[in-house]
């Protein structure tokens, strides 16, 4: 037997040809500080570069001379600046 897909079938995991986006994909982990901002629920991403600045949360790398932060890092800011809030 022949478990080859055959030519022009369907295929696992393929980007769509018309958008190139596949919609099977999960979403990145990693963020800018643009898309960081709007997660926070802040207006500009000035606002999180003070927040790495004063060290309340740490950009985990850089994609070129943008900084990259993981979701996790966020929501774990989130839980302990609600803590302190209360």
């Amino acid at each position: 037997m022949d478990d080859r897909r055959p030519a022009g079938g369907p295929t696992t995991g393929a980007a769509d040809k018309a958008t190139g986006v596949n919609p099977s994909a999960q979403p990145s982990p990693w963020l800018t500080a643009d898309e960081a901002a709007a997660y926070l629920k802040y207006q500009t991403a000035a606002a999180v570069r003070l927040l790495v600045s004063k060290g309340d949360l740490v950009a985990r790398g850089r994609r070129g001379r943008r900084l990259m932060f993981h979701i996790n890092d966020l929501d774990h800011y989130l839980e302990r600046s609600a803590r302190v809030a209360c």
